[in-house]
């Protein structure tokens, strides 16, 4: 009775209508054009105070209109969502937990794109401080099933309170004055940063880039003037002081030739065009690369990925960076992975009654690298007289993505590669 009482009360919570409405109307603007150093220290100020949706709409604005540093954030996103999902039983010797993982993992795949595509909203929170995704339940008669995973819009979220809110809406997706609190048992909260002891509002791990985004942005409309101004070569004519009337025509002509192309003047007078300043190209081009090294290296953890650059011959530099990378791609599948199976996949198995134990989320194996530096350990310790015990096949079946078995006896055999227990040797020659 006890537990039946739990289920029920947990149906309650999770059952009804989808809340969040998304309309594109009213998405805040954000006039980032116009963005400047007073305007940007508002912005942060009003958001340490608990209204975010200035600052917010500024994140989305710099991921749209950068694309460094769209790219950059993609290739962190495609790391996690781009490789395999694997849902491994807690116990793969218990049926229960068997039966458990594959419900699960009917119930995410199912959903598609729509599975991808909250996946891809979570990743948001690497650098945004936090993302939301509500859960939409639909009743089978003795239990749930998943029927959408909706992405929470940016201004919808509210710190006004100093605690994350979530702003009501009308049916047709307008923001209202009130906020509810976010239900564990309706919404996914998921925060894939390290930052755990910065609040929310303060930014996240984004905050650090938008100074780099406006000066970059801003020097695009800097560099457009300069070339305005000193980009291309201008005119210089030399006419006789005391002839007034060929100064008028001169500069008559020089004022059309920007449309003609041309102009024609007599023997007497000279034109010359005057190349103009060089060297602004580099500084601008110097000033560029530094704003974009920096985005790639909160971002990516490296900037070899980016903008290729001599590092010495075996300098040992991208396989350092490449390490690096590694590092942030596995924290965020693993962080991710920990929100799904606590956050989602337990209340899944709780609102179904299954005996089993949540399972495992596992996107992808081991990099190329880590993966040959376990054959070559495996290959050692058989050298030395040692084997993987069979306890230890699990662990190396997870690690590498695909599921191993010890080979049968005389399979790979040192000096008879395609020898097989199915095929007796030929007789010898008499």
């Amino acid at each position: 009775m006890g537990i039946k009482n739990m289920l029920d009360k947990l149906g309650r919570r999770i059952s009804g209508a989808r809340v969040t409405v998304i309309n594109s109307k009213y998405e805040p603007a954000f006039d980032s054009p116009f963005l400047d150093v007073d305007r940007l220290h508002y912005v942060i100020t009003s958001a340490r105070g608990g209204s975010v949706t200035a600052l917010f709409a500024l994140y989305r604005d710099m991921i749209l209109t950068d694309s460094h540093l769209q790219a950059e954030f993609n290739k962190r996103k495609l790391a996690v969502i781009g490789d395999n999902l694997r849902f491994l039983p807690y116990d793969k010797k218990l049926p229960d937990d068997v039966k458990a993982a594959a419900f699960c993992e009917r119930q995410l795949l199912d959903l598609d794109d729509r599975f991808i595509a909250a996946c891809s909203h979570a990743l948001d929170a690497s650098m945004w401080p936090v993302s939301v995704i509500e859960k939409v339940y639909e009743s089978t008669g003795n239990g749930f099933n998943l029927a959408d995973l909706v992405p929470v819009p940016y201004h919808l979220l509210d710190y006004t309170t100093g605690v994350l809110r979530i702003r009501k809406t009308k049916p047709d997706g307008e923001p209202t004055g009130e906020a509810i609190e976010v239900d564990p048992a309706r919404y996914i909260v998921h925060r894939g940063h390290l930052l755990s002891s910065i609040p929310d509002q303060w930014g996240g791990p984004m905050r650090a880039l938008v100074f780099w985004w406006m000066l970059s942005s801003l020097s695009r409309d800097w560099w457009s003037r300069y070339l305005e101004k000193y980009g291309t070569p201008f005119i210089v004519a030399h006419y006789d002081p005391s002839d007034t009337i060929s100064k008028t025509v001169l500069e008559s002509a020089m004022a059309a030739a920007t449309r003609l192309l041309g102009m024609a003047v007599g023997s007497s007078t000279s034109v010359e065009l005057i190349e103009a300043a060089k060297g602004g190209d580099v500084a601008y081009k110097t000033f560029i690369e530094l704003c974009n090294a920096e985005k790639s290296k909160l971002i990516l953890g490296q900037t070899l990925s980016a903008t290729a650059a001599p590092t010495g011959m075996n300098s040992g530099v991208s396989d350092l960076q490449s390490e690096v990378r590694q590092d942030i791609r596995k924290f965020d599948a693993t962080r991710l992975a920990s929100t799904i199976r606590g956050q989602l996949l337990d209340q899944l198995c709780q609102a179904n009654g299954l005996p089993g134990r949540t399972p495992f989320v596992i996107w992808g194996s081991e990099s190329v690298a880590s993966l040959k530096s376990i054959a070559d350990l495996i290959a050692s310790l058989k050298n030395g007289g040692l084997e993987v015990d069979d306890a230890g096949i699990d662990p190396l079946s997870d690690r590498i993505g695909f599921e191993l078995r010890r080979a049968a006896p005389g399979v790979g055999a040192p000096g008879a590669p395609f020898l097989s227990a199915t095929y007796p040797p030929r007789r010898p020659t008499p």
